[in-house]
């Protein structure tokens, strides 16, 4: 990961926004790097009877906007003294925005419910769509307001093919950075054992092929402590439990909106939804077709 790009977060004056500038000042102090506060705003273009009577109205929701992130920078230099903080205001919509900034950062971070609090409504419009397209990870805050609990694990979700890579590959940096202990997690359905020895054998092998998959991070990262669990079972129901004694818990998407390997379909909703921790998603195959959308700034 570029040490050199910063981290963008993206604000919307919701509590739940505050929270996760609050997640990247913290991360972007332990990273050395510099905090982007993007605020994405499609103003609505008023008929020409609406602009007679409210000729200023644009300005006055710019305006709103401006303190809007100016609360922001606030929160996020309380929560790291002499971080360098940059402030950017564009009209157009959330996802594009914050998919345009990721080209030219190393992580972005929202939060998990938008302006109005409706929990779940800020992650499918936002997040996923963020999460699908952008070229960096995506970090959902979600759980308590404590911006990170370092004493806790980090969890990586892994499907024993290369599509995690992306997620193993984030996980065991952050957990270097913030010197946590790593958990690996792979889930297997558990069809075909016929008996309780046959489910240990089988998970043995899952566990040294996961081991051996992971040798390049854990030679990379020889003081992160790694631990490899395999259970036989639904994902789903395991990884929101895992969550509540996580500081962060990792998993990979495809793009183009699909969650893979144990984070596909319902779970990877499941974790954005129910999870007790902020999820980050790292994208796994990069689609052909990605937008490149200009950035428009209003102020910087």
């Amino acid at each position: 990961m570029d040490g050199s790009k910063p981290i963008v977060a993206g604000v919307d004056g919701s509590a739940s926004s505050l929270q996760a500038v609050r997640w990247a000042a913290a991360e972007a102090a332990r990273r050395n790097v510099p905090l982007r506060l993007l605020m994405a705003r499609a103003l609505p273009r008023p008929n020409r009877f609406e602009a007679m009577l409210a000729p200023d109205a644009h300005n006055a929701l710019l305006d709103q906007a401006r303190q809007t992130l100016l609360d922001a920078e606030r929160a996020a230099t309380e929560q790291a003294e002499g971080l360098e903080v940059s402030r950017d205001l564009q009209v157009t919509a959330a996802a594009p925005a914050l998919i345009a900034a990721s080209h030219r950062a190393q992580l972005v971070v929202v939060g998990s419910s938008g302006l109005g609090g409706v929990a779940g409504l800020f992650i499918g419009s936002v997040a996923l769509a963020t999460a699908a397209h952008s070229k960096c990870p995506v970090v959902v805050v979600r759980g308590d307001d404590e911006p990170q609990r370092v004493e806790r694990p980090i969890v990586v979700g892994v499907d024993g093919t290369s599509l995690s890579d992306p997620a193993v590959d984030f996980a065991f940096e952050t957990a270097a950075i913030h010197d946590s202990d790593l958990l690996v997690v792979h889930v297997r359905s558990g069809r075909g054992d016929r008996s309780e020895e046959a489910r240990e054998a089988a998970e043995e092998s899952v566990r040294t092929a996961i081991a051996e998959q992971l040798r390049p991070w854990t030679d990379k990262y020889p003081k992160v402590a790694v631990r490899i669990a395999v259970r036989t079972g639904r994902p789903q129901p395991l990884l929101v439990e895992l969550s509540h004694n996580a500081q962060l818990i990792v998993v990979g998407t495809r793009g183009r909106g699909a969650l893979a390997g144990i984070a596909l379909g319902s779970v990877g909703h499941a974790l954005l939804h129910k999870a007790a921790c902020p999820v980050a998603l790292a994208r796994s195959v990069t689609a052909p077709n990605d937008p490149e959308v200009a950035e428009g700034p209003v102020d910087r």
